[in-house]
């Protein structure tokens, strides 16, 4: 075991290797097990799933709970390391979690159709470094608190992605790398393998993701460390103590005959922890206990290295079954976003029912249904059925026990006419049911945000309601979709008692109506990613679009409360050269094209990463490159440049200088450039983009200054440099 410590040399080389494979690799291309994909997406689909446990699924696996790890620092979410994955997921909005766990399972869907290799062999790598990676995890947690380690849920997310290499290098090498884990199982041959395969370990692969995502430095070193040998490790810090014993434990069967290997395992407890052998004992009988649990939840057969041939056939078409599965669900969410572009796009209100009728039996095999709309001023409920002229007449008082359509609505949650709390129907119900010509029916609450929309009832035999009700959390999602839009549609013609547009309503709609394309766009973005060869560098443009996705969609929830500030408060370490030379990239390929503007960057090599808003700064860099290219009419020139240690009264910043040879801005309107309107771009410009340049960077403590005449315009930014 000795032989990992590798020398200054090696560990430079491989430290090389590592980041070339992470530009190469992306955290959303990590493959996970469909069981827990899909266990995941059906608890996203229920309306009642809280934070907490939507976050025990994500707790149960490493590439979901990397993939947590990456939004929340995306998004700027301050780094506690004794948070856990429900106070992270809490941190995030609802189209950001729903975009997550979508995201996650449409990765799974097109992960399985591009591999190549055996996906027999697939299979049993996932399963086996799923079941080591949640017992290390659960060993970590166990053992911080017996040793009074003051960040367990740290420990527990350092133990479950203490491999994460593995999967990464998985991920690169599908052909080899699951032939090479699963052939040679002893730490010191896999390392070596590892090395003489891909010139890197799991171990400088795994830390290095993990520290250019900005985790804390010791939990980098936890999984760069993990197979250190025990006199290397008594005064390191103790989360790496942690995570090599939870690793060693992990891999101890304390039920094999006994020998040195268990003394030695107890050797180490007593050195590192001062444990006993009974806390050893109790430790990783409990962590066994719910690694079994977890199996059973997931339906996951272990592995334990003794299968026959019959027994893994059955297990892999288990497998097999829940991928078709998730597959089917896959494509309903599909079907869902085809739906909603689709009413988003109906013209009235019987073209509207009609479409609702359409996706119904599409989607479901209902042949008929009956939407019901509230009425707020009547209290009543009335049906919408353009296709039958009688029912037009037919409403009900929502009270109580009048009718299982109403029941539905009063307790805001499905029904079904085949309960047995429903073995009267009323004589409303009947006709319902007559109208309907089935044995019975179901009936979906239609709620936005909890508020009353209305009803949708739908015929079915009872094998029909059987089938359906496995299906409930989607068609809650179905429901759920028509409440949005039906009020999105109304809430446009909602007048206050003023007079004025209730602009409320008309925000949430706005959000709901662009959220949806964006997830839309954003999933595209990874089929398409998934098409291109990993060497393409159209990843690289693919990735900083699908940031730029992201940061509109945080945008979009700034305009719920529009008094808050740009988040000013998320303030993570930025390289501002590289963040101005990927959003040039994007302005070279699509604005200056048309106007044949050349856009140059000098940048100072020397500028060294500040702590700072990163969206601030991109908004304000889009703004002033935007600008420029418009207010050329010809063909012109767009000069970017950074420095480091500008000196303003005794304080250093960085500066970005914007440099155009335009014709400049009229004096008029260069005494009140900063505030909204003033403009000399003409008709469409509504001139608040240097207005909101101004907001961003007093917020970022920075400050901006311009000069301009008849050869041209340069804004200069001074950041401090922090």
């Amino acid at each position: 075991m000795d032989q990992i410590v590798k020398s200054d040399s090696s560990r430079k080389r491989m430290r090389d290797k590592a980041k070339q494979l992470l530009q190469e690799i992306e955290v959303e291309r990590l493959p996970t097990l469909p069981n827990i994909v899909l266990s995941l997406l059906r608890a996203g689909n229920d309306l009642s799933s809280s934070c907490e446990q939507l976050a025990e699924h994500i707790d149960k696996d490493p590439a979901l709970h990397l993939r947590l790890h990456s939004v929340c620092q995306h998004y700027g979410c301050d780094y506690d390391p004794g948070a856990s994955s429900t106070q992270r997921l809490q941190q995030l909005d609802q189209h950001t979690i729903k975009s997550l766990i979508i995201t996650s399972a449409s990765q799974q869907y097109f992960t399985t159709r591009n591999h190549q290799a055996d996906h027999q062999q697939q299979t049993r790598f996932l399963k086996r470094h799923w079941q080591h990676s949640l017992l290390c995890a659960t060993l970590a947690k166990a053992i911080a608190r017996h040793s009074r380690y003051q960040y367990p849920e740290e420990a527990y997310t350092a133990g479950l992605l203490h491999d994460i290499g593995q999967l990464m290098l998985h991920c690169a090498y599908p052909d080899i790398y699951a032939t090479l884990t699963i052939s040679d199982e002893d730490d010191l041959a896999l390392h070596d393998l590892e090395n003489n395969e891909f010139a890197c370990d799991h171990l400088y692969l795994g830390a290095e993701l993990l520290r250019l995502q900005n985790a804390n430095s010791f939990l980098c070193d936890a999984i760069l460390y993990h197979h250190q040998p025990l006199d290397q490790l008594l005064d390191t810090h103790p989360l790496v103590k942690i995570i090599n014993f939870a690793n060693r434990l992990s891999n101890t069967d304390l039920n094999s005959p006994k020998g040195s290997p268990h003394n030695a395992i107890f050797d180490h407890a007593d050195q590192l922890f001062s444990f006993n052998r009974s806390t050893v004992i109790e430790i990783l009988s409990e962590a066994n206990e719910h690694l079994n649990n977890c199996a059973l939840e997931f339906e996951i057969e272990l592995d334990d290295g003794d299968s026959d041939k019959e027994s893994s056939r059955f297990s892999q078409a288990r497998i097999e079954q829940t991928q078709a599965q998730l597959d089917e669900q896959i494509k309903l969410i599909g079907l869902l976003d085809g739906l909603h572009q689709h009413l988003s796009r109906v013209n009235d209100d019987v073209e509207l029912f009609i479409t609702i009728e359409q996706y119904t039996h599409l989607l479901f095999g209902v042949e008929y249904n009956i939407t019901f709309l509230y009425d707020v001023g009547d209290k009543k409920i009335r049906a919408m059925a353009p296709a039958d002229r009688h029912l037009a007449d037919l409403e009900i008082p929502l009270l109580p026990d009048r009718s299982i359509v109403t029941d539905c609505l009063l307790e805001k949650q499905p029904l079904h006419s085949f309960s047995h709390s429903y073995n009267k129907l009323s004589l409303i119900d009947q006709q319902l049911l007559s109208a309907g010509a089935k044995q019975g029916m179901i009936c979906l609450p239609l709620l936005n945000h909890h508020e009353i929309i209305g009803v949708l009832t739908l015929a079915v035999d009872r094998q029909q309601q059987m089938t359906l009700w496995k299906q409930l959390p989607l068609l809650s999602h179905f429901s759920r979709e028509i409440a949005q839009t039906i009020y999105a549609r109304y809430s446009r013609q909602t007048i206050t008692a003023t007079g004025s547009i209730d602009y409320e309503a008309h925000i949430r709609e706005v959000i709901h109506e662009v959220g949806n394309p964006l997830s839309i766009i954003n999933n595209y973005l990874e089929i398409l990613s998934l098409k291109l060869d990993d060497e393409n560098q159209a990843h690289t443009d693919i990735t900083t679009i699908k940031s730029e996705i992201y940061r509109i969609s945080e945008i979009l929830q700034r305009l719920k409360a529009p008094s808050s500030s740009a988040r000013t408060g998320v303030v993570t370490k930025v390289d501002v050269n590289k963040l101005l030379t990927e959003l040039t990239q994007i302005f070279k390929t699509s604005l200056p094209a048309s106007n044949a503007i050349e856009l140059k960057l000098e940048l100072d090599p020397k500028l060294r990463a500040i702590n700072c808003n990163a969206n601030a700064i991109k908004q304000i860099y889009t703004n002033l490159i935007k600008n420029a290219i418009e207010a050329f009419t010809e063909n012109g020139q767009i000069m970017v440049y950074t420095h480091d240690q500008v000196n303003v009264d005794g304080k250093t910043y960085i500066e970005v200088s914007v440099v155009d040879n335009g014709p400049g801005i009229r004096a008029g309107v260069l005494n009140g450039l900063f505030k909204p309107v003033q403009t000399d771009k003409g008709d469409g410009h509504a001139g608040i983009g240097l207005s909101i340049v101004k907001k961003l960077v007093d917020e970022i403590n920075g400050s901006i200054s311009c000069r301009s005449n008849n050869r041209g315009t340069a804004f200069q930014i001074l950041i401090p440099d922090k």
